[in-house]
């Protein structure tokens, strides 16, 4: 693959700006249709924050945002894996997932959950430690099953879905996946976020594949065999618009493409600013991220979860201090804890805790590596808090990222995680042929991203 072909002025009939997963699953539906479109990625890999890098001179590859992919068991046409297939022309197969080889927990305090791909799991789990609230819960999930398929989302605050359960601390529990996997907000998060999220995570399971590049190899390779174009290298400086309609969009090397409709994945303000415009408002949760390397699979030092997402508060609270790390909620994954066979001599972990860019703005290279190195270190005493077993064992490979390397790789201003403040669940903006996916169109997380990228263009540029 070229990574940066030549490009025809135009016009072309789509141009889809990122080829993260929106982008690369909105270029595909427009390619199935279309008969030029055009994909423009301002890195020279695809992927966005869900991409790749190697360490260790190139010998072990890290998949920067991977820790699961949600939706696993989906059986539904109109949702998640059981859309996403049926549109772009794929199989399961395709993404070679394998389903998690332990359960998964959630963790606050003295108090926990275990879920997995039967929801039977998370149900009984309810029951044995919270036994009063087996009814509450049930009608929890019942509200959240309607809510997920609403056409429009609600005003109102997605935990109140959970208000049939009499127990603070259960809807604690309950909540703190859902808020560690999209909280774009802090203090809340609407209804219809809330209702698809708590369905993907703990209702409908998760897989992984091996490592990122199964997904992204295949997919670019689905829509350049459908006749697409990716330019990678191609980073959009601005769009072009006359009245109510886009024209186009200019290249940081000054280049000027012509197009019939634009979808862009790079999130609302971010679009709006390319446009000249004031749209949306953007977030400010980013995240450190810490993975270790170990010599043996993380199962082998007593590490027999797929998932884990644990609170040291007494009562969740979804706002971060901004005087101090906020090590009080910690999401793991270890990604050799699914059905594919891991190396026998390693072991992968990932850690991450919520950090807003102020934390990382203004130190020099000296102070920022300082900075680093002391987030980690906390992030491994919060480890082996969790999986004492580890304390005897070190790494061998350490790797982090701040919010300042998100911001860097994502473009989002702040480093945001999951997009700004203000979403646009219909894929509209400003103009009338731009429409927006990804994390600001609602679509969170891999499936989710994917998701955006179909809907949006189903029901904006194919009805």
């Amino acid at each position: 693959m070229d990574t940066r072909p030549e490009l025809a002025e135009g016009p072309w009939d789509v141009i889809v700006i990122g080829a993260g997963f929106s982008g690369l699953a909105a270029g595909i539906r427009c390619a199935q249709f279309f008969r030029r479109v055009l994909i423009l990625e301002a890195h020279h890999v695809p992927g966005g924050l869900n991409s790749y890098y190697y360490r260790a001179g190139g010998r072990h590859l890290f998949s920067s945002g991977l820790h699961t992919v949600t939706n696993f068991r989906a059986g539904n046409r109109r949702w998640g894996s059981g859309l996403v297939f049926r549109n772009l022309g794929l199989k399961p197969e395709d993404f070679a997932l394998q389903p998690p080889r332990f359960p998964s927990r959630i963790v606050i305090r003295e108090d926990e959950l275990a879920f997995g791909n039967d929801p039977q799991i998370l149900e009984q789990s309810v029951a044995d430690r919270f036994p009063g609230c087996v009814a509450g819960y049930r009608a929890s999930v019942e509200a959240i099953e309607a809510e997920s398929v609403r056409p429009t989302p609600t005003a109102r605050d997605g935990l109140d879905l959970l208000g049939a359960i009499p127990s603070r601390r259960l809807r604690d529990l309950l909540a703190l996946p859902v808020l560690c996997y999209g909280g774009y907000t802090e203090g809340t998060i609407d209804s219809r976020t809330f209702a698809v999220l708590f369905r993907s995570v703990l209702l409908e399971g998760c897989g992984c594949p091996r490592d990122i590049r199964v997904i992204l190899d295949r997919l670019v390779a689905h829509f350049l065999a459908l006749g697409g174009t990716l330019a990678c290298g191609a980073a959009v400086s601005g769009i072009r618009s006359e009245g109510e309609m886009a024209t186009g969009v200019v290249l940081t090397d000054g280049a000027e493409l012509r197009a019939a409709h634009i979808i862009s994945s790079v999130g609302l303000w971010e679009t709006g600013k390319l446009a000249g415009h004031e749209w949306g408002v953007p977030g400010d949760i980013s995240l450190f991220h810490w993975t270790g390397l170990y010599d043996r699979p993380m199962a082998g030092l007593g590490v027999r979860d797929a998932l884990l997402f644990a609170s040291t508060q007494e009562t969740l609270d979804w706002r971060l201090p901004r005087t101090r790390p906020f090590t009080e909620v910690v999401s793991f994954s270890a990604l050799d804890n699914y059905a594919f066979d891991p190396p026998p001599d390693r072991g992968h972990l990932k850690a991450s805790f919520f950090s807003h860019r102020d934390e990382w703005t203004g130190l020099d290279q000296k102070r920022y590596e300082e900075r680093k190195a002391q987030y980690a270190e906390l992030l491994r005493q919060r480890t082996e808090a969790c999986y004492p077993s580890l304390s005897a064992h070190r790494p061998t490979l350490e790797d982090a990222f701040t919010p300042l390397t998100l911001g860097r790789y994502t473009g989002h201003p702040n480093g945001t995680l999951y997009g700004g403040r203000v979403k646009t669940f219909d894929g509209r903006c400003g103009l009338r042929n731009l429409h927006v996916v990804g994390n600001d169109q609602g679509g969170i997380g891999i499936m989710g991203a994917l998701t955006s990228g179909i809907v949006v263009t189903n029901y904006n540029l194919l009805l």
